[in-house]
């Protein structure tokens, strides 16, 4: 069931190309990650990362308010500034309001696994700039071949990311 799950979103983020592209739109990211305790937050000997990634974002549809259908790619690499370099990453397919308010669901990618991940944010636009400040939780995922020391968790993520974008 779970390879199922894996093959839709897969064919989801494939499906990005079928629809009519209205907008696209990248810019870099900023954030921090809060890990949980498991196998990930053990390796690190920290619970807290800093983020530094790119964002590219697809609207496949707008109404003639504003709200709009998304796909976005999200890149990040964390642990920087503890000298690691741990990067992830995320597709998501979610919606905009008018207002700017923001829900996606998607796939993560990391050192870490493959899983789901969900998001909520909102969007602030000056000019032809959007500012985009988003919250995104990854839940922890059972491994069934645990690193030598750990358990077979490794702990959920919540990301915290802000950044800019323009049309490109």
């Amino acid at each position: 069931m779970k390879n199922v799950i894996y093959l839709i979103l897969f064919f989801l983020m494939l499906s990005e190309y079928c629809f009519s592209q209205i907008e696209q739109l990248e810019g870099p990211r900023l954030g921090v990650t809060i890990l949980t305790n498991g196998s990930s937050s053990e390796r690190l000997n920290s619970n807290f990362i800093t983020q530094i990634g790119y964002q590219w974002e697809t609207k496949f549809s707008s109404d003639t308010l504003g709200s709009a259908f998304l796909g976005e790619w999200v890149l990040l690499v964390g642990g920087l500034e503890k000298g690691y370099f741990i990067p992830s990453l995320s597709y998501l397919l979610g919606y905009r309001t008018i207002r700017g308010f923001e829900f996606a669901v998607g796939a993560n990618l990391s050192i870490t696994g493959f899983g789901p991940i969900i998001a909520i944010g909102k969007s602030f636009t000056f000019g032809s700039v959007n500012v985009p400040v988003n919250l995104a939780f990854v839940p922890s995922i059972d491994r069934e071949d645990p690193p030598v020391g750990t358990e077979g968790r490794t702990g959920s993520r919540i990301t915290f990311t802000f950044g800019f974008n323009s049309k490109y």
